[in-house]
């Protein structure tokens, strides 16, 4: 588990968040394991910080709406 709020230097003209590109930077980390999952040009959505269409491509994107909140970022992650 993690916390904070993540930093991102914006580039390229792409649609996302600094905690959806962090999914994409770890998705792209594990893809060396099980690279048969990705269907997508990884490292093009990284470049453009396109990571809302990368996870809306491969159905992985979740769509929460206002929470209503200002707290800090909390991450999950989950290992098998």
């Amino acid at each position: 588990m993690f916390a904070g709020e993540p930093t991102l230097k914006v580039k390229g003209n792409g649609f996302g968040g600094r905690n959806k590109h962090l999914a994409l930077i770890a998705a792209d980390s594990f893809t060396s394991m099980n690279a048969s999952i990705i269907h997508l040009d990884m490292e093009q959505y990284l470049n453009n910080c396109d990571s809302y269409n990368f996870f809306r491509q491969e159905g992985g994107l979740i769509i929460t709406g206002p929470t209503q909140t200002n707290v800090m970022d909390l991450m999950i992650a989950l290992i098998n």
